[in-house]
């Protein structure tokens, strides 16, 4: 089965809430440091993140496996929008 990665952005669509705070989220989980690269613990996780091409050329963003990340977020006691 083929992962599926999302962006802060996306997940934050998930929830009802800015990438923005899905980044201190994922900081409050030790997943994101405070230079907002992926952290070692992140990493440890089999392919919990990866990179993705952005909307701007020749710039990558870093990218969550779905399922992973949601779990993750979902176990700490965030509600999903709608």
């Amino acid at each position: 089965m083929k992962r599926e990665y999302l962006s802060q952005t996306e997940i934050g669509t998930i929830y009802g809430v800015s990438s923005h705070v899905v980044g201190k989220w994922l900081k409050s989980l030790d997943l994101r440091d405070q230079n907002g690269h992926p952290t070692n613990k992140a990493k440890s996780f089999f392919g919990l993140c990866g990179k993705r091409e952005s909307t701007r050329a020749g710039t990558w963003i870093n990218v969550w496996e779905r399922n992973q990340i949601l779990s993750l977020l979902d176990q700490k006691g965030h509600k999903r929008a709608g």
